[in-house]
């Protein structure tokens, strides 16, 4: 238990930028701060899926009109080929968004008491 705490703040350290004359941190103060930083990166992962699958739907409906706006079909199957890379994209993110996500709910499991809705 104790190990994935320190393997934790180990992995984060450079990007909480701590500083060697900072006062060691808890256990459970360790898991805090990385638990917001997951919430960041969470919430930066949702914002940019979000902007796939917009795009995604506006490929699609471009396809999907190809008979009104050129008349020519593989102008339809060219937007059909562009919408389903913006999919492909939004689906790595929200797995990446996944496994943050399981391991904040790890962290929640050993330390409850850091449980904020």
């Amino acid at each position: 238990m104790h190990r994935i705490g320190f393997f934790l703040l180990l992995a984060f350290a450079p990007i909480l930028d701590i500083a060697a004359e900072t006062p060691p941190l808890t256990e459970s103060q360790a898991c805090g701060k990385e638990i917001q930083i997951i919430d960041k990166e969470v919430e930066k992962l949702e914002k940019q899926k979000k902007m796939h699958q917009d795009a995604a739907r506006k490929y699609q409906k471009l396809g999907d009109n190809w008979q009104y706006s050129s008349g020519n079909i593989q102008d339809g199957y060219k937007n059909w080929g562009l919408a389903s890379q913006e999919r492909r994209k939004a689906i790595d993110l929200q797995q990446q968004i996944d496994l943050l996500l399981q391991r904040r709910s790890r962290i929640m499991q050993f330390y409850p008491e850091l449980y904020q809705p």
